[in-house]
């Protein structure tokens, strides 16, 4: 889900809850326009900051994925440009001095 629908998403799940409790127990139809005017406003905040907390976070981690990705390849790079040693076993053999009999 994308994030720009976390907060309409939380506020209207608790209007519906809302209109649903206020037909069970039968209130008045202002009393209940004012309840739910209420919830869609406070449970749109909660939405707005969940979302952003969210975004926090997954921001967070797709960085860290970014460092953690570019460190491996610098360290693989470095690591291939120090060594100039002979990739195959048998060469290093061949290098050492070391002669099968």
């Amino acid at each position: 889900m994308q994030r720009r629908y976390i907060a309409p998403t939380v506020m209207l799940t608790a209007g519906a809850i809302t209109i649903i409790l206020n037909i069970v127990y039968k209130l008045e139809l202002l009393a209940s326009l004012k309840r739910l005017l209420l919830v869609l406003f406070i449970f749109y905040i909660i939405g707005k900051i969940a979302e952003k907390i969210i975004g926090k976070i997954a921001d967070n981690q797709k960085r860290m994925e970014e460092t953690h990705d570019s460190s491996q390849e610098e360290s693989l790079t470095e690591t291939v440009m120090e060594s100039g040693e002979p990739q195959d076993s048998q060469e290093a053999k061949n290098e050492a001095g070391i002669t099968e009999d």
